[in-house]
């Protein structure tokens, strides 16, 4: 859904991915932007099946040691 590289120049990164579940699929958007990074955005349909279930997976990496990377406000809403 989202991937960017931040620069070594950029003192903060910041991204945003939602998704929307459907009976037919999904539609995702996700924005992201930096201090120097330029600001993106972008919005897809997907027609992936979720009957057996979904898996999110977070990833990230740094470019040094002592370098900070912090996953915040993560949730899973699910309506009836």
């Amino acid at each position: 859904m989202l991937n960017r590289n931040g620069a070594s120049t950029d003192a903060l990164v910041t991204g945003r991915a939602e998704a929307a579940i459907l009976a037919a699929g999904a539609h995702l958007s996700a924005q992201s932007w930096g201090t120097v990074l330029p600001f993106s955005a972008g919005v897809v349909p997907s027609t992936d099946a979720y009957a057996s279930g979904l898996t999110v997976i977070v990833q990230g990496a740094l470019a040094q040691a002592g370098d900070t990377l912090t996953l915040a406000n993560y949730s899973v809403v699910r309506l009836p």
